[in-house]
């Protein structure tokens, strides 16, 4: 990326320059901050002969820049663009509008990624711009040079500017355009996916239906990494062979054997930040028991489950039984329990038997809490939760009150691991719960009794 103030083009510097020079600084300013409404009417005044007389294929690209960079940052997409530019066909050969693409971008969802063809005959190779809509605008039908399955074609519509423009439409042989569309698809849902693909990537590989990443012909393509400041994502067999050929592959190229892997180094991480809304019912709690009490009595408190299974392993029976009984004691909370033995030491049979558990319930709405229990318990907890599609809460020692963090493994659009803060309570009782001592994690005496944790953690109507 470029460092200092932004470089923007100007009419005067355009006005001569071949389409081929052209192209080279949309590259350049592409990774620029986009240019202010204000500023495309200062370097491109609407009532200037230059303006009138610019190249169709410059006013193009100068089209296209907007819309990427406003797909890299929707958010703040600059309002008031001249209207000869909004009227500009960002790829000539559709009937849309800049105008029409934006209302798409705003309305449906669009995203933009880049891959490489290889050069046929005396022809170099060259990058190439995959635009996908979700939808089926007029105007978008067979704008893709290449045969797509209905994975592709059922929800969204395709088109392809080659890089530089050029007339005529491309002939483009093999699947090496469907990473690159895979990851469109996930970006139209993802948006954080937007800006890294569209700026800063070539995309190329085959991806089957089960998201599995698969190996392509690369032939002269790769020559593009010293002419492009772009990482590349490859297949991981592509990276493999390209090692193992003793090939001068780019620090830049990276390799992937599953869609989500992709997404994760685009995005450069693997967690998506999201808001959930707070429980109002939940038929059962899975919760993991250790030795800190507060927490195992504050989450079923604010969830207030119709069943609470404690989860313990042999060295914490003694505080599965502890909190078995102080919930007892509290027929207003009307929560019924189950102890289950696990063990804390071996993953395989963990994860293996709550697998089962949850596999084998019925109820409409179950959590599991992985506050306490060991590492071991947790993470089988965590891989059988992923697999059944259950949700995990968490309370963290510092939360404020009444907050719990989410856990969720979302298989659409891809397989991440989604996180957010919930705040809430669906106590019954909650003036009677000392609610103080419980977030601050105070732990009552070791062997402490159940009457104890009554005295410490409930108040007494008088």
């Amino acid at each position: 990326m470029s460092s200092g103030a932004p470089r923007w083009p100007v009419l005067n510097e355009l006005f001569w320059a071949p389409l081929r020079e052209v192209n080279k600084l949309f590259w350049r300013y592409l990774n620029e901050q986009p240019m202010p409404s204000a500023d495309w009417h200062k370097r491109f005044p609407a009532d200037s002969p230059q303006l009138e007389k610019l190249p169709a294929g410059t006013r193009s690209l100068l089209a296209e820049l907007a819309l990427c960079w406003t797909i890299c940052d929707e958010e703040t997409a600059p309002a008031g663009l001249p209207g000869w530019l909004l009227a500009t066909k960002p790829l000539a050969h559709l009937d849309l509008s800049l105008r029409d693409w934006l209302k798409h971008l705003q309305d449906d969802g669009l995203a933009m990624a880049v891959f490489p063809l290889a050069g046929q005959g005396d022809n170099a190779p060259r990058l190439a711009r995959l635009y996908g809509i979700k939808g089926k605008p007029a105007g978008m039908a067979d704008a893709v040079p290449f045969a797509m399955d209905g994975r592709f074609t059922d929800a969204h519509s395709w088109a392809v500017q080659l890089s530089p423009p050029c007339s005529g439409t491309p002939d483009i042989d093999g699947k090496s355009w469907q990473l690159a569309a895979e990851l469109i698809k996930i970006a139209i849902e993802l948006k954080d996916l937007r800006r890294p693909l569209c700026r800063d990537w070539v995309i190329s590989g085959s991806c089957s239906a089960r998201r599995k990443i698969t190996k392509v012909e690369l032939g002269n393509k790769l020559a593009l990494l010293e002419r492009s400041r772009r990482q590349w994502l490859l297949p991981e067999d592509n990276l493999c062979a390209l090692r193992d050929s003793n090939e001068p592959a780019s620090d830049s190229v990276y390799g992937a054997r599953f869609l989500a892997d992709a997404v994760t180094y685009i995005r450069e991480k693997g967690v998506q930040e999201k808001n959930f809304d707070f429980p109002q019912t939940v038929e059962v709690l899975h919760q993991l028991v250790g030795g800190a009490i507060a927490p195992q009595l504050s989450v079923p408190l604010l969830l207030n489950p119709r069943k609470l299974v404690l989860w313990h392993s042999q060295q914490t029976r003694e505080q599965a039984a502890l909190i078995e009984a102080f919930f007892h004691r509290h027929t207003e909370l009307s929560i019924k329990l189950e102890l289950r033995e696990i063990p804390s030491n071996q993953l395989a049979l963990c994860e293996l038997t709550l697998r089962q558990e949850f596999a084998g319930s019925s109820a409409s709405k179950t959590l599991v809490n992985i506050t306490g229990g060991n590492r071991m318990m947790g993470q089988a907890a965590m891989l059988a939760a992923k697999a059944l599609g259950i949700e995990m809460v968490y309370r963290d020692v510092n939360a404020p009150p009444n907050q719990l963090e989410m856990i969720v493994f979302d298989h659409q659009p891809i397989d991440l691991i989604q996180n957010g803060k919930i705040t809430g309570s669906n106590c019954p009782c909650s003036d009677l719960v000392n609610w103080d001592e419980l977030f601050a994690y105070s732990p009552p005496r070791p062997g402490a009794s159940v009457e104890e944790l009554e005295k410490k953690y409930w108040r007494h109507k008088p």
